[in-house]
């Protein structure tokens, strides 16, 4: 039986193998490097999945205005609505993360929604209007009313009960019991809402409405998802 007789390895081969090894490291940084540049010279801007309650209702949201994204955030969802053909405007106080969204439907305004009448668009102005996991109640009258004729609108934030899964537990932040049904109803035709506990993206308990404002035929009530 032949035996096995590790085989000796040399101070000089030891020392030849970690110049390979950090030569190998260094190329493989300057491969990661060149591919980022490559990335943002194409406008490549990698995905980040949307609210499902959010792309169950996306279809719609009419392509007649630009749809409004509130408290836009990292753009995640100003990503989906261009990706689906829409023009945008994206809102918040920090709109540093929207930079490496390059699109010329994608307009972007830095305004602090929370300072009173600091509201720049006027009534009618869009299709669309998406807010999630941001609330500030006195914006909700005027969000409605910056709604066009038919314009849809999809709005999921935290509600009462979250305080057990983690923050936010201040109230300011949380949706009373039924409180996005008592904000649109008389304004907006409710086509879905929710008041669900959820494990992703991470667990939450959350409220969330899709509702119109005048649809085409008054007189036909769709039922209301629950």
């Amino acid at each position: 039986m032949h035996e096995f007789k590790p085989h000796a390895i040399l101070p000089e081969q030891i020392e030849g193998l970690a110049q390979e090894l950090l030569q190998a490291s260094k190329e493989c940084l300057l491969n990661i490097a060149a591919s980022k540049s490559r990335m943002e010279k194409q406008n490549f801007t990698p995905y980040v999945r949307a609210s499902p309650w959010l792309q169950r209702y996306s279809s719609l949201i009419p392509n007649f205005g630009p749809i409004l994204d509130i408290a836009a955030g990292s753009g995640r969802h100003t990503q989906y609505l261009l990706d689906k053909g829409h023009s945008v405007v994206s809102i918040d106080k920090d709109v540093s993360r929207l930079a490496r969204i390059r699109d010329a439907r994608l307009s972007i305004a830095q305004v602090n929604l929370e300072v009173p009448r600091s509201w720049p668009f006027k009534s009618g102005a869009f299709a669309g209007i998406i807010v999630t996991n941001y609330l500030h109640r006195p914006l909700f009258p005027i969000i409605i009313k910056a709604l066009a004729a038919g314009g849809l609108l999809v709005y999921e934030t935290f509600a009462q009960g979250n305080e057990k899964f983690g923050k936010p537990t201040n109230p300011d932040y949380l949706l009373e019991p039924g409180e996005l049904i008592q904000l649109t109803t008389g304004h907006l035709h409710i086509i879905g809402y929710e008041d669900v506990a959820v494990d992703q993206p991470k667990p939450a308990r959350i409220q969330r409405i899709c509702a119109s404002r005048h649809p085409p035929d008054r007189n036909k009530r769709l039922p209301i998802n629950t």
